[in-house]
């Protein structure tokens, strides 16, 4: 399984470790400058304002286009320059944190340079980079990533500035090549490519660029993520997966645009140069549509996690949850905003679907491994069954609130209120309720009950029987 973390700038998608990771590129990023770099053939070469020159040993400078040479380029790249090497890469990134002078170290970039420029010529294009960052040097970059000097090498493997795999220690060759093999496959499958048959076939949305996001009004773009992720037209999964890689890429188009819109907006209205009152903060900054819109697109990048871990299982509920405190950090105003309060229920839902989809497969094997027919066995198949009969409900509870918000309808009129699915949930809240002090499982049930019930309140704020059901809640 790939595990994958992302790193962006002004993205709420990071472990715990990575909020200083986000602080040290934003503060990296601010003194862009001339980068030179090392190239297998001892050449230098310097990148500046979208022109490549190749320095030679006889001094004649060459110009070229901006076209990715096929031999892999071992980049030497500092905290000032990871964003624009590493992060906004076009290419694959393989980010190797090194001791300097350290033969260890210099032979196992060595191998992997070796490995890189392999697998690009039997690729036909250099689709993967080569960065090497001094752990010494970079010390808060190297924190920020939670890399230990002690286990120098350290391999991380990104796309798009997610982090796809990582390798701790100077590993083997062969350990090396599986892994770059395996990052491969992962990289020409996300772009569309059929590594044995050379064929393209690249959905519209994932061959958006940002050329494309850039020119269209990020309203216009947040509405079509929020269709492709809320309601009757959004994405179903697993059935769809093959398109969650250009939704993705929308949303991180999307969400740049808007958190440069929002850093004009601090500059429009003085915030970088004298503090606001609160007065001043609601009407010129919390109640603007460009804050409104970061905090919809944050939100939405958190449904979007939260749609693959429940549905698909790619990435860990960890991400998630770390994704949501950090969307109800940053955006608290918000957190009371319609759309993003049923953003929000319908990430907690999808947790839920998340836990008994990993659940299911431990559940059947216990049932089968308790078959024997005695009376332990017997007991614990009761049990059992009684834990599947349950998550079989709560599936089809999931369901109803994952796949009928509407946003477009903020009063839930155009549907009819589930009375009888609202009343079996409030007897399960209230059954395990009464037993959450003596059982961990009963206080699990009772929350995911009143996650779903709230859901449902979510989806008819207005409707007399959903205020009347909030009451039961409390």
């Amino acid at each position: 399984m790939i595990r994958s973390t992302t790193l962006a700038l002004g993205s709420c998608l990071y472990r715990p470790q990575s909020r200083r990771a986000v602080a040290a590129f934003a503060a990296a990023s601010s003194n862009a400058g001339r980068s030179r770099v090392t190239s297998a053939f001892g050449s230098s070469l310097t990148f500046r304002r979208g022109a490549v020159r190749d320095m030679s040993q006889n001094g004649v400078a060459s110009s070229c286009s901006l076209v990715t040479p096929m031999r892999s380029v071992v980049t030497q790249v500092d905290a000032k320059s990871f964003e624009s090497e590493v992060l906004q890469s076009q290419q694959a990134v393989c980010v190797i944190f090194v001791l300097p002078n350290n033969t260890a170290c210099q032979q196992y970039v060595e191998a992997c340079n070796r490995l890189a420029e392999e697998l690009n010529m039997e690729a036909g294009a250099a689709w993967l980079k080569l960065v090497v960052i001094d752990g010494d040097r970079n010390r808060n970059l190297a924190s920020a990533l939670s890399v230990q000097r002690a286990k120098l090498p350290t391999t991380f493997f990104l796309m798009q500035a997610t982090i796809i795999d990582k390798l701790v220690g100077s590993v083997t060759e062969g350990r090396i090549e599986t892994v770059l093999r395996k990052f491969s496959e992962h990289y020409h499958q996300s772009i569309g490519v059929d590594l044995h048959s050379n064929k393209k076939s690249i959905p519209i949305a994932a061959a958006m660029t940002s050329d494309l996001t850039s020119g269209a009004p990020t309203a216009f773009l947040q509405a079509k993520i929020l269709a492709s992720l809320v309601g009757k037209e959004m994405i179903r999964l697993p059935e769809q997966a093959a398109e969650l890689e250009g939704i993705k890429k929308m949303i991180q188009q999307t969400k740049q645009k808007a958190f440069a819109e929002l850093a004009d907006l601090h500059r429009e209205i003085g915030m970088d140069v004298k503090r606001l009152s609160d007065e001043e903060m609601e009407s010129k900054y919390f109640s603007n549509e460009v804050f409104k819109s970061a905090a919809t697109l944050s939100a939405l990048e958190t449904l979007f996690l939260a749609r693959v871990y429940g549905s698909v299982g790619s990435l860990d509920r960890e991400l998630v949850q770390n994704a949501l405190v950090a969307l109800k950090r940053e955006f608290p105003r918000s957190l009371s905003d319609p759309v993003v309060k049923k953003i929000v229920s319908l990430i907690e839902v999808n947790v839920i679907r998340g836990r008994h989809r990993e659940r299911l497969p431990k559940l059947h094997s216990l049932m089968a491994s308790h078959s024997g027919g005695d009376e332990g066995d017997r007991a614990a198949l009761g049990a059992l069954e009684s834990e599947l009969q349950y998550i079989e409900a709560c599936t089809t509870w999931i369901n109803f609130v994952d796949t009928r918000h509407d946003i477009s309808d903020a009063t839930g009129a155009n549907s009819e209120f589930p009375s009888a699915m609202v009343d079996s949930m409030l007897a399960t809240l209230k059954t395990n309720l009464i037993m959450a002090k003596k059982s961990t499982e009963a206080a699990e049930r009772a929350a995911d009950a009143r996650v779903l019930l709230m859901g449902v309140v979510q989806m008819f704020p207005s409707h007399p029987q959903s205020v009347a059901t909030r009451s039961r809640i409390a």
